[in-house]
Order: C-alpha cells, then sequence, then structure tokens
C-alpha cells in the first residue's frame, strides 16, 4: 500500500526515513557514512534546511527536519538520485529509484 502524500508546508517537522533495497545494507562501511554525511550536509546548508536529528544504521537512516523554502520533497529528490547510485554501483545493483 503506497505510503499517503508528505505535508510539506513550510515550517512543517518531518520525520525522514531512508531504507535499503530488500532492507539489505545502505552503509557498508565508513565510506559510505562519510560520503552521505557530507552530500546531506551540503544539501541542508545550500538550502538553509534545520536538522534537528539524525541517525544511520547498516539497512536504513532517519532525518529530523524542519521544512524550510524548499520542500523536503524536493531536497530527498536530490540525495537518492546520487547517494543511491553510488551504494547501488557498489553492490553490483542496478535500479532506477526515480526517472531521469
Amino acid at each position: 500500500m503506497p505510503r499517503k502524500a508528505r505535508i510539506d508546508a513550510p515550517g512543517a517537522v518531518q520525520h525522514i526515513i531512508i531504507r535499503g533495497i530488500e532492507r539489505k545494507a545502505i552503509f557498508r562501511d565508513t565510506a559510505d557514512i562519510d560520503t552521505f554525511i557530507k552530500r546531506f550536509g551540503k544539501i541542508i546548508t545550500q538550502t538553509s534546511t534545520p536538522c534537528y536529528a539524525w541517525v544511520l544504521m547498516d539497512n536504513h537512516a532517519h532525518l529530523l527536519l524542519r521544512t524550510g523554502q524548499v520542500p523536503v520533497s524536493t531536497l530527498s529528490g536530490s540525495r537518492p538520485s546520487a547517494e543511491h547510485h553510488s551504494v547501488r554501483c557498489k553492490q553490483s545493483r542496478i535500479e532506477r529509484t526515480k526517472p531521469g
């Protein structure tokens, strides 16, 4: 069953969950974690998106963000395409998660 659409109004607090394909690991080593943190930090800095908490585990991550001028859906669209591509290539599993 698909999830309901996210309420993405300015000022809304969002709990974002990122999961691996088939619940497999999305972070295989510290290099994956470092890459994610650098890219995520760059995105939230560029968009002035407040991040109140985050936790990274082998097969998923939780982010607590407040929607700012840029909708959270835009942020999640830019992060997975780069991050998941990197992880999928390392795992020899190529699947398109978004068109484009």
